[in-house]
Order: C-alpha cells, then structure tokens, then sequence
C-alpha cells in the first residue's frame, strides 16, 4: 500500500530529513532502509496481520515515531493494525467531504504547511461555537485521516496541538467531553499513529480550562502534562511558536487557515488518497490466528482500560 502526492501541502526544511534520521540514530547511509526491511521482513511473519504490505514511507514513519527502536516500532505496528479492529467505527470514513460535513461547518483542524525551527508540525483548530459530543468525536474521527495521510507523506521531529477556545463556551464544553472518549482518541493519536507531542496549547481566558487540564492529568503521564501551556491570546502564544508559519487569521504571516483547509480537503477527497484510505484501513488483526504466548494485554476491555498514555 502506497501513497504518493500529486503535491505538496506540507513542507519540509532542506535539512530536515537528515536532522530527524540522526535524531533517532539512523543517520548512517543505508541505516534507515536497513531498519525498514528488518521491519517489513517481521511485518510479513506476524500470522495474526490481516495486510502486510506496508510502504517505506508508512513503515519509516513508524520507526521514527519509535525513536528509531525496532522492538518499539513493531509493537506500534501491531497496537495500530488491533486499534483499527477493535474500534472499526472510527476508522471506516473513506469520504471526509460527506461524512465531516456537518462537524467542519464547526470547526476545520488544519495542519501547517510549513514547520518550526524544531521541524515540529503544528496542527491548529478553533471552533467557531461550543461542539456537542458527537461533533467532537467526528473531529478526532476527521484527524485520524490526516494521520494517515502524513504517515505517508511527512517526515518530522514532533508535533504540537494548538487549540484556539476563545469563541467557545467552556462551561458547556465541559459538560460535552466524554472523559472515555477522549482517552480512547489519545490512544490512538499516541499509540497507533504515533504522534510525538512536544506541545498541547490552549488559548483561552476562561478559568474552566482548569477543568479540562484536570481531566488530561488523569490520563497523560507527567511529562505529556508538562506541555501543557495556557495562552490568553495568540500574542502570548508567539512566544513559543514562530509568528510567520502561523495563518494570518491568528495574526501570523501565513496564508489563511481557510485556504490551508482547502489544500487539505482537496488532498483528503482525491481519488488516489481514498484509494489508499480504504487499503490501510484492511490493515487490521485476525485475533484467532495470533500466537496466544503473544497477547498484548493493554487491549483487553477496549475501549477505556488503557494504562497512562506516554510520549518520548
């Protein structure tokens, strides 16, 4: 399975490649297609794998959301193809434009074109009105598919999550969130797609979000939480975030969010991406044939009885 761009929407640094690959210790010529076959090679042993005919890209992108580990990458690729089994209904969108109508007249997640000093890809959203519970378990269903999208296209050092809360009711929203269904979307952000969070910002003057922080110290390790930062405005925010990759809807120099979503829907609709969508989501497990002295025990009683979500 592969997926191959007709263009670009999300950039890279000339040098980026080569500073994340000595970053997970594979910098040495012939080191990371080493790694990639070693880890196809064990891919197409795995009895209990539905597919196994990942892309260099899918399974790069693996190893260096593992940190360059291969025992870490494989797990990554089992607890990924056992989350698309267990939880079908997030992952069976195939047409984002039909089944995100109603959710992105809401809000419209976008992920940045260009990235940090770090190369860390920002990924920004701001509701245009309080969400009620389905329309924000329809916006983690909506960036699981830019997931899979970067995990074929992208090579980055990590990630940061803005969310702009400044038009939303927090009092309300509060009373939307499903703490299980926000644990379950976590687990699949960090442990199956293999998201490596290096910032979580809200931008919000509403003392409620302490509530919310509350809710994410139960379920993120302390690392994660110290990542946290509350921002009363994208001024404050600027400070940890370079003004020019921002859009200029939030002040910044980039082009507008509305054009970035644009790019992205157009991407996400393309024949050939949904193509590909409808393959990796066949990347699932056939519990019945995997070896019982191999059952990973973090799945039992999904969804909800994941230990604390960590990320390196």
């Amino acid at each position: 399975m592969e997926f191959i761009p007709k263009r670009r929407i999300v950039d890279l640094y000339p040098e980026t490649i080569e500073v994340v690959l000595k970053r997970v210790n594979l910098a040495k010529p012939g080191e990371m297609d080493n790694a990639i076959s070693l880890l196809r090679d064990w891919v197409k042993m795995q009895p209990h794998f539905k597919r196994r005919d990942f892309s260099d890209a899918y399974l790069q992108s693996t190893i260096i959301a593992s940190k360059g580990s291969l025992e870490k990458a494989k797990g990554r690729m089992d607890r990924l193809c056992t989350l698309r089994t267990l939880l079908p209904q997030n992952f069976s969108c195939f047409d984002v434009e039909k089944s995100f109508a109603s959710v992105l007249e809401v809000v419209k997640p976008i992920i940045l074109p260009k990235l940090t000093k770090e190369h860390y890809r920002i990924m920004v959203a701001k509701p245009n009105k309080t969400l009620d519970a389905g329309e924000i378990n329809d916006a983690f269903k909506y960036t699981y598919v830019m997931g899979d999208y970067l995990k074929q296209t992208d090579c980055i050092a990590g990630f940061i999550a803005i969310f702009d809360l400044s038009d939303v009711n927090m009092l309300e929203l509060m009373t939307k969130i499903n703490p299980m269904d926000l644990r379950q979307a976590l687990t699949v952000y960090f442990e199956g797609l293999g998201l490596q969070l290096k910032g979580l910002f809200f931008i919000t003057t509403s003392k409620i979000i302490d509530t919310l922080i509350g809710i994410l110290k139960q379920i993120l390790k302390p690392k994660l939480v110290d990542r946290i930062k509350i921002f009363k405005s994208w001024d404050d925010a600027f400070e940890f975030v370079e003004k020019e990759i921002i859009p200029v809807d939030f002040g910044g120099n980039e082009k507008s969010a509305s054009k970035i979503h644009d790019d992205w829907l157009s991407e996400l609709t393309s024949d050939d991406f949904k193509k590909y969508l409808r393959e990796i989501n066949t990347a699932k497990t056939d519990e019945t044939c995997r070896p019982s002295d191999k059952f990973n025990e973090e799945y039992a009683g999904m969804p909800g009885t994941f230990r604390l979500l960590s990320v390196d």
